[in-house]
């Protein structure tokens, strides 16, 4: 009992020291709690040494090191009181035994070795398959330029259908085609000279077949009062026919049909079609006009 004693008298002061501190500073312990966002509780187990009424030593240490600051104090010698008083029992190491056997590798281990040895052929054989698949489809489109081509070939050599052989006499029934087919060599002389009949250009179209696409043809007339914009294009869309027509004249135009007309200032404009005059002003807004003429 007298050495417990005695062991703490020569003990440096701690709790004593803090609430000095406070006291000269006319701190109350509430102004403590909020400073340090400690509980009333913490701060009087501080002041009469109750560690026990603390946690461990590390959270502890970290209390009187705040707290020595806000009363300006030299925060050292108290923590070396609260070690002598709570010695800190926690362990420098941490050792840990297992029952696996530690692995060292030697110096000639490469174990990237193995993963390089399985990811190098998967890569050439990547590329390997892209190059087919790229030769493959370079190989299709060329085939099938060449179908294109020689179907287009073939179509080209087809005679049209006003050239075909009638069901009658060729002389008696078409003069022209009889001429025609004299000037040709005929099918057993081509085979065996190895010639193919190709049509040229020089060839003479008959004259059926001159007459069958003026049949086809038609005729638009175009009357204005006043100054107008016209123009006319074909099936295709090519323009057949765009004019600025002055007032009071009169222009006409010869297409194969169907014709698409846009007509500017259209109020002052008429057109006959095949003979028949075109109801304009039904088609009519904002003074223009499309029509399409069959």
């Amino acid at each position: 009992m007298t050495d417990e004693i005695r062991q703490a008298v020569e003990w440096p002061p701690l709790g004593v020291a803090l609430a000095a501190a406070r006291n000269a500073k006319n701190m109350s312990l509430q102004e403590v709690s909020d400073s340090l966002r400690l509980s009333l509780k913490q701060i009087s187990a501080l002041e009469s040494d109750d560690f026990s009424a603390l946690p461990q030593p590390m959270a502890t240490r970290g209390f009187i090191r705040n707290y020595a600051r806000l009363l300006e104090l030299d925060a050292q010698p108290l923590l070396d009181s609260y070690r002598l008083r709570v010695p800190d029992n926690t362990p420098t190491s941490l050792n840990v035994q297992t029952s696996i056997p530690h692995v060292q590798l030697a110096k000639k281990s490469r174990p990237w070795f193995k993963y390089a040895a399985i990811v190098i052929p998967l890569v050439l054989l990547l590329w390997y398959v892209q190059a087919y698949q790229s030769a493959t489809l370079e190989t299709d489109a060329a085939s099938n330029n060449e179908v294109v081509s020689s179907v287009s070939l073939n179509e080209s050599v087809t005679p049209p259908a006003s050239l075909a052989e009638p069901t009658g006499s060729p002389a008696s029934a078409n003069p022209a085609a009889s001429n025609l087919a004299d000037t040709l060599p005929s099918p057993a002389v081509a085979a065996s000279d190895g010639l193919q009949l190709r049509p040229s250009s020089d060839m003479t179209v008959p004259a059926e077949v001159n007459a069958n696409t003026a049949v086809n043809r038609a005729t638009l007339t175009v009357s204005v009062t006043d100054k107008a914009w016209v123009q006319v294009k074909d099936k295709s869309g090519a323009v057949l026919f765009e004019k600025m027509l002055t007032a009071n004249s009169t222009d006409k135009l010869e297409a194969q049909p169907p014709l698409f007309v846009w007509l500017g200032n259209a109020k002052a404009t008429t057109l006959n079609y095949m003979g028949k005059s075109v109801d304009v002003a039904s088609k009519t807004y904002n003074n223009t006009a499309r029509l399409t003429l069959e």
